[in-house]
C-alpha cells in the first residue's frame, strides 16, 4: 500500500504533519462526497466503450473511452490531490480552478508528478501484454482520438481495445491505490461515500473506520 508523502510536493517544501494530514482530509473529503457520482459516469463510459467496440465502431469507442480516462484524471486525481495544497488561502477554489479548469490537454501534464507525490508511478503501469499505460495514451491514443473527432480518421481497432484496457487498469491500479491510501473501503462498501472497516495502525493495535459522506455530483449543473 503506498503511503501520503506531500513533504516534497513543491521544491523544497517541507509540510508540518498538521498540514500534511490537512491536505489529506481534503482530499478525503473531495472523493467522499463526489467519489460516487463521477465513478458512475466513468463505469457507464467504460461500458458503453465495450459496447460499441462489440458492434464494430472503433472511432466512438476511442472517444468514449477517453472521456472516461479524462473525468478520472480531472475529478478523481488532481481535483482532489490539488484542493488540499490552497485549503488555508480563501481563494482555494478559485486558485484549484485556475490550475485545473484548463484543456484537458493540460491535465496530462500535471498529472505524472501529482500522482508521484502519492508515490504513484504512472510510468510504471503495464497492460496484461506489457504496454506501458501512460505511453501509449500519449503517443497513440490521444492523437488518434483527436485525429478521428477533427478529421474523421477512423482508428484501427487495436488502439480502441488497447485503450479501454488502459482505461479500466488506470481505473482499478490508479484510483484503487489512491482509494486504499485514503482509507476508502471500496472492496466492502462498493461505495466512495461509505467507509467501514478496521485499518491496522501498529502491532496488536486497529481503528474502526465508520464515516458517510453526503454525496454530490461536480459536474450537475
Amino acid at each position: 500500500m503506498t503511503s501520503w508523502r506531500w513533504d516534497d510536493y513543491d521544491d523544497g517544501a517541507v509540510f508540518s504533519e498538521d498540514r500534511k494530514e490537512s491536505l489529506r482530509a481534503a482530499a478525503l473529503e473531495y472523493l467522499g462526497t463526489h467519489g460516487d457520482a463521477v465513478d458512475a459516469r466513468v463505469v457507464r463510459c467504460l461500458g458503453e466503450a465495450a459496447a460499441l467496440l462489440e458492434s464494430g465502431h472503433t472511432g466512438p469507442a476511442l472517444s468514449v473511452t477517453a472521456t472516461g480516462i479524462e473525468l478520472m484524471i480531472r475529478f478523481m486525481v488532481l481535483r482532489p490531490l490539488l484542493i488540499g495544497v490552497f485549503l488555508f488561502d480563501e481563494w482555494a477554489d478559485i486558485l484549484v480552478d485556475r490550475v485545473i479548469k484548463v484543456r484537458v490537454e493540460e491535465d496530462r501534464k500535471f498529472l505524472p508528478d501529482v500522482l508521484r507525490r502519492v508515490e504513484i508511478e504512472i510510468g510504471d503501469l503495464r497492460t496484461s501484454t506489457g504496454v506501458a499505460v501512460w505511453d501509449f495514451l500519449q503517443s497513440h491514443f490521444w492523437p488518434e482520438r483527436d485525429r478521428f473527432i477533427h478529421r474523421g480518421d477512423f482508428p484501427p481497432p487495436k488502439t480502441a481495445i488497447v485503450g479501454l484496457e488502459c482505461a479500466q487498469l488506470f481505473r482499478a491500479d490508479v484510483i484503487g491505490r489512491i482509494a486504499r491510501t485514503l482509507d476508502f473501503t471500496l472492496e466492502e462498501t462498493d461505495k466512495w461515500s461509505e467507509i467501514h472497516g478496521v485499518k491496522e495502525v501498529g502491532i496488536g493495535d486497529s481503528r474502526i473506520l465508520n464515516r458517510t459522506f453526503r454525496t454530490r455530483d461536480p459536474l450537475s449543473s
